[in-house]
């Protein structure tokens, strides 16, 4: 397995700086999203098995912080944080039709497409680079893509050289691509990205996923981390993360230990999020009394200290943000090891 964190060098200082996400229309996410969470009762939207982590099943596990009403959690194990939430009311919020409206509308698509173009680009690379490496090709691949919102990146992997036939699952873009039959071969490639932070349960959902997946397939996931610099730092004070739209944020060692529950083989992972620094530095106000150091380096630190400093996370595996690639554990005889090699 590749064990080393690559990173994207930015082009230039100000690309760590750039945001994704129109201000005005992620206050309306933002909005509309603690709308939902705070009609919740507390005693409708709580999991089954809260005093469990769902990923390492252990019951060392400790409050975090409160965010509108949801108790997170954190695994004392293998590192994850969780929110108190059942299956039920997160599709109630994945369905949820004021987000939904905002989501699909012309100018949301719109503009998503025109700020991430630039990323969109170079995760279409990560694949082709990743598919090669492992399949030993990188076109006319069967693509399954799971929770997919945005119609630019769909239209970028469909128009690609390495996508033979595409289909999308969970999204609540599905009905839009007027897809009325199902792939019934198994998928060469698996995309699930930034889609596991909905799942209450995440080993049953690899587990479903691998069922579509060719037993030589891939598995291309992307994922807050739980161990992340600014999950930790600003836990509640992060405007990024919010119930119910992040619930599920496993750790580096979280991600490896669902992985192996589910029936794979975890082949690289790496941490090349480049906003962790921004997070924190925007929501100054939300670190805590004791934060010290954070607060020195703020106040002292140039553009580009800053620029090593968030380098640094992704170098160490401490940025917030993973992409991981893992194929289905191989059956092998009795005594002999299943490992998939390079090709």
């Amino acid at each position: 397995m590749l064990r080393s964190f690559h990173y994207y060098e930015p082009e230039e200082e100000n690309r760590i700086r750039k945001e994704m996400k129109d201000s005005a229309l992620f206050e309306r996410e933002i909005e509309t999203a603690g709308k939902f969470a705070k009609a919740q009762k507390q005693c409708g939207g709580r999991r089954q098995a809260a005093d469990v982590c769902p990923i390492c099943r252990s019951r060392n596990i400790a409050p975090f912080y409160e965010k509108w009403g949801v108790q997170y959690f954190r695994c004392d194990i293998c590192y994850s944080v969780f929110a108190d939430v059942d299956t039920e009311t997160e599709e109630k919020y994945r369905c949820f039709p004021e987000l939904v409206q905002i989501r699909t509308s012309a100018e949301y698509q719109e503009k998503a497409a025109y700020s991430r173009r630039q990323m969109w680009n170079e995760l279409l690379d990560w694949l082709k680079f990743r598919t090669y490496r492992y399949l030993g090709k990188n076109t006319g691949l069967r693509i399954l893509d799971y929770g997919n919102r945005y119609q630019g990146l769909i239209d970028l992997i469909q128009k690609s050289d390495l996508c033979g036939s595409y289909e999308l699952r969970n999204s609540i873009l599905s009905a839009q691509q007027n897809d009325t039959e199902k792939n019934t071969a198994p998928a060469d490639v698996v995309l699930c990205l930034d889609d596991i932070q909905h799942e209450t349960d995440p080993v049953s959902f690899l587990k479903e996923v691998k069922q579509s997946l060719s037993p030589e397939g891939l598995l291309f996931l992307s994922t807050r981390v739980g161990g992340g610099f600014d999950i930790l730092t600003l836990r509640e004070n992060n405007r990024n993360v919010f119930p119910y739209e992040h619930i599920m944020m496993p750790s580096k060692e979280g991600i490896r230990i669902l992985l192996e529950a589910a029936g794979y083989e975890m082949l690289e992972i790496t941490t090349p999020g480049t906003f962790d620094w921004n997070y924190v530095k925007a929501n100054k106000k939300g670190l805590s009394e004791g934060e010290y150091f954070l607060r020195y380096f703020m106040d002292t630190a140039t553009t580009g200290m800053e620029a090593e400093f968030q380098r640094f996370l992704q170098q160490s595996g401490l940025s917030s943000y993973a992409q991981v690639v893992a194929g289905p554990v191989a059956s092998s005889a009795p005594g002999e090891g299943a490992h998939r090699g390079l090709l």
